[in-house]
């Protein structure tokens, strides 16, 4: 069997490590002992002692943080009471709902959107939010799909679902402006 042998360490190394821990010491020594003014000159100190008292200031309660998911929920909420329309609605009082009632039957129907692009009702402004949030969470599926990037088949169905959720808002909000009575993409305007 071979023994194994310590690596060879140069003895200017050693000397080097060995006085620069007693010049480490000396600096430490040093510093207990008082300099000659410190010694010989009736410094104010010798006089005057400060008290060795401890000021203990009263810590203030410590505010929990909510979680990242509880801030992005009101975050989220936040952001459907903005697209709703609900900030509109409280400054112009507009009224919830509006009823028709048909000329042959004399039945009330329910109006659910206004006949005029720039108007809305309260629950029309609702039900557009509700439908931008599915798309939003359409786009959330999506950045969840990127962070599946090493299972492919679950990156894959997030994907699918984002994608749909987007498309499906897409589709809904052109079908309730198309209900307005407003045609966007007609050669008319």
């Amino acid at each position: 069997m071979e023994k194994k042998k310590k690596p060879n360490i140069s003895k200017s190394k050693s000397k080097k490590e060995v006085e620069e821990k007693k010049g480490f010491k000396r600096s430490l020594k040093s510093l207990g002992k008082k300099s000659w003014y410190q010694q010989n000159l009736p410094w104010p100190e010798r006089l005057i002692r400060k008290p060795k008292i401890k000021i203990q200031i009263p810590k203030a309660p410590k505010i929990p943080v909510p979680s990242r998911n509880v801030v992005f929920g009101i975050f989220f909420i936040f952001f459907a009471f903005i697209v709703a329309g609900l900030l509109y609605d409280i400054t112009r009082n507009t009224i919830p709902l509006n009823y028709k009632q048909e000329d042959q039957t004399k039945r009330i129907i329910p109006v659910f959107f206004w006949a005029d692009l720039h108007e809305q009702f309260a629950i029309e402004g609702v039900v557009a939010s509700i439908v931008v949030l599915i798309g939003a969470c359409g786009v959330l599926f999506i950045y969840q799909s990127t962070r599946h990037f090493y299972r492919p088949k679950s990156a894959y169905s997030y994907l699918a679902v984002g994608i749909a959720l987007i498309l499906l808002s897409f589709v809904l909000i052109e079908y309730f402006i198309a209900q307005k009575g407003v045609k966007l993409y007609s050669a008319d305007v």
